[in-house]
């Protein structure tokens, strides 16, 4: 039988600054979560589907809405298996308890086989496999995009300068949001095959439990940057949350002159 782990300084140190993450990410998750409604209302406003690369960004908007929604799910309504809390009226062996808690065979047999190989399938095909996928269909998006750059070259020189700068922006954009999502996700697909690996009382599995948390407040705040990088990048974007909060357009006209001005002068 092996020996309770024991954790150390730097351990015991990780999964404190771990629990004070854990309530930051719930107050960044609702913060996310209603940002990102207000992102996907002005996504799919008729000024901006004029773009492919709107489409893209309404699915990453609805898929940030449901992981922000499931984060805050589980911190009112769900018990967090990973670390329990104790509760000190079932701590009396005398008396009988109300519910009882059964363990499947199925999961628990030759060294919890099954399980492990749920965790195998569910790392990959959710994590690692994205993950990868990602950045690929990234460069061939942004191939794409040089191949209509090169056509706008030939058809339409009166505009090419104003497509070039719309394009040049949209490209940083997409690189921006792959690469924080390379860098937020990687990790969390690399842990989910920790457990595929390594016993529950092994001491990479507990540390790995406790970055969990660390690695999700980083795809969390990914996901506020996300409406963030669209308000800086994207000239339509601006002018349709004006056009939403009522601002008239004289008013935007003025401001663009005055900043062209000040940048001739």
């Amino acid at each position: 039988m092996k020996p309770k782990f024991h954790a150390g300084p730097y351990e015991q140190i990780v999964n404190d600054i771990a629990n004070y993450a854990h309530y930051a990410n719930f107050s960044l998750c609702c913060f996310a979560l209603i940002i990102n409604l207000l992102h996907l209302i002005v996504l799919t406003r008729k000024s901006m589907r004029t773009t492919s690369t709107n489409v893209i960004l309404i699915g990453i908007a609805f898929s940030d809405i449901c992981a922000m929604s499931a984060t805050v799910y589980k911190h009112f309504e769900m018990v967090d298996v990973e670390n329990p809390e104790c509760c000190a009226e079932f701590q009396d062996i005398n008396n009988a308890s109300k519910y009882t808690l059964s363990l499947i065979p199925l999961f628990q047999n030759n060294n919890q086989l099954v399980l492990r190989l749920f965790y195998l399938v569910n790392g990959l095909v959710t994590r690692d496999l994205p993950c990868g996928a990602f950045p690929i269909l990234t460069f061939f998006l942004l191939r794409e995009l040089r191949k209509t750059k090169k056509l706008d070259k030939v058809s339409h020189r009166s505009n090419t300068i104003d497509r070039s700068e719309a394009r040049h922006k949209t490209t940083k954009c997409i690189v921006f949001m792959t690469n924080a999502y390379f860098i937020a996700e990687a990790p969390m697909g690399i842990i989910s095959l920790v457990k595929v690996f390594f016993n529950t009382d092994d001491r990479v599995y507990l540390i790995s439990v406790d970055l969990v948390i660390y690695f999700t407040l980083l795809l969390t705040i990914n996901s506020i940057c996300h409406s963030v990088i669209c308000f800086m990048m994207s000239t339509q974007y601006r002018k349709t949350i004006w056009k939403m909060f009522g601002i008239r357009k004289k008013k935007i006209n003025e401001a663009i002159f005055f900043r062209n001005r000040v940048s001739l002068e």
